[in-house]
């Protein structure tokens, strides 16, 4: 009997699995149609068009589902050249599902011929992202298309990064900005938009779950009034090299529905909540806050002074409305400073539902450190926290969120948008 070597058996599992996929290939292949035109829409841009060569039956059927186009960006292999994008538009006859491009090619022209294309007509899924290292060295974002609103009555989802919205500042071109009844998503990274247009945007969507600010300039404040908002994620950073108007103030007037709030790292943004009755998760807080206030009853207020932070109380004393109904919050960069531990202390003190609270300290392994947690306990006065089941966790600065920020903004399923990875 002869020897089979490493190599055969590896040989024969690769024939093993190739058939088992004919196999259910020919099954899926007895499928309807329109079945299988779901499912190719679904995949990746190269897994779709590779269908074709499964089986005669299969060959057709690329060209006739909705067109899927997510394009390789950035250190995710070649990315796409503009004669690819081209191509498959031109192969395809539409109508398109998704079109995401994250380029290092700021060609304005190209975008506006691409998102003419006849392929993407019907488009529910627009993404556009221009290269960040771009941005940092001093090239111009690009300006929104003008053929981007075309898409406008049938998108669900939209992410711009790198783009200028073409208002510059006209309260009377933020006042005709078309609708976009269907989006469920939306994404604005490193773009220009006036407040007037972001406010004009914003009631334009009036079934818009979650909503993602990254580092964004040209206004100061966002007014939040949605009866449709679950999630929203902020940060105020300059990515460009000139000094622009960014992000200074959230306030949340009336968001019934908004659930988590969640601040990313970036400059001081104070944030106001008025009405989020259904608000449950908080988070990333710093320190550094200028201010943070519930309702009309309670506000926080932190002033950075050189390397030390001054605390100010002022808030009224807790009521019979006064209410916090916070679930999960995480706050960064706790130390055993005055300031620190009273604005910890206030929702250890007033969050009656909490569940969790996740405390990062700047330490490498608390494990090492028990009698530091210790004290920072005391000093916190868990034991008279106002919810008796809340759990208190003290992590390492170190670790990080395992969910990126968009997922963690837009994935309404994670029930938990603050996974560490340690």
């Amino acid at each position: 009997m002869g020897v089979v070597t490493r190599s055969k058996k590896r040989k024969l599992q690769e024939q093993e699995e190739q058939q088992e996929l004919l196999v259910l290939a020919d099954r899926i292949s007895r499928l309807p149609d329109d079945v299988l035109g779901e499912i190719i829409s679904l995949l990746p841009t190269k897994d779709a068009a590779r269908t074709r060569i499964l089986s005669s039956r299969w060959q057709p059927l690329w060209r006739a589902a909705p067109l899927n186009l997510d394009l390789i960006g950035p250190g995710r292999g070649r990315p796409a050249t503009a004669a690819d994008i081209s191509g498959i538009l031109s192969a395809h006859p539409g109508p398109g599902r998704r079109f995401s491009l994250h380029s290092s090619n700021a060609d304005a022209t190209a975008l506006d011929g691409w998102l003419r294309s006849s392929a993407l007509n019907g488009l529910r899924d627009l993404e556009f992202h221009l290269d960040d290292d771009l941005l940092r060295w001093g090239t111009p974002p690009l300006r929104l298309p003008p053929s981007a609103r075309r898409f406008w009555p049938n998108l669900a989802v939209a992410s711009f990064g790198g783009f200028v919205f073409p208002d510059d500042g006209d309260d009377n071109a933020a006042r005709d900005l078309p609708q976009l009844p269907l989006l469920k998503q939306l994404t604005l990274l490193n773009s220009t938009i006036s407040e007037a247009s972001l406010h004009g945007l914003l009631a334009g969507c009036p079934v818009l779950e979650s909503l993602l600010l990254l580092n964004n300039k040209g206004f100061s404040q966002v007014r939040i009034v949605s009866f449709s908002l679950r999630s929203i994620g902020v940060s105020s950073r300059c990515v460009g090299i000139d000094k622009p108007r960014l992000l200074q103030q959230l306030v949340v007037e009336d968001a019934p529905c908004l659930e988590r709030l969640l601040l990313f790292p970036g400059f001081d943004i104070g944030v106001s909540v008025i009405s989020a009755p259904r608000l449950s998760a908080l988070g990333e807080l710093h320190g550094n806050y200028t201010m943070l206030q519930f309702g009309t009853t309670a506000a926080l207020q932190i002033r950075n002074v050189g390397d030390k932070s001054e605390w100010y109380e002022n808030y009224q004393e807790p009521t019979s409305t006064f209410d916090i109904r916070l679930r999960k919050i995480v706050l960064a960069y706790l130390n055993d400073s005055k300031s620190h531990i009273n604005f910890a202390k206030f929702f250890v003190m007033n969050a009656r539902v909490l569940e969790s609270m996740t405390l990062q300290l700047k330490l490498g392994n608390v494990g090492k450190h028990a009698a530091q947690i210790r004290r920072l306990r005391g000093l916190l006065q868990i034991e008279k926290r106002a919810s008796r089941t809340a759990q208190f966790d003290f992590v390492s600065r170190a670790g990080s969120f395992s969910l990126r920020p968009a997922k963690q903004v837009h994935d309404l399923s994670t029930l938990d948008p603050f996974q560490r990875i340690p």
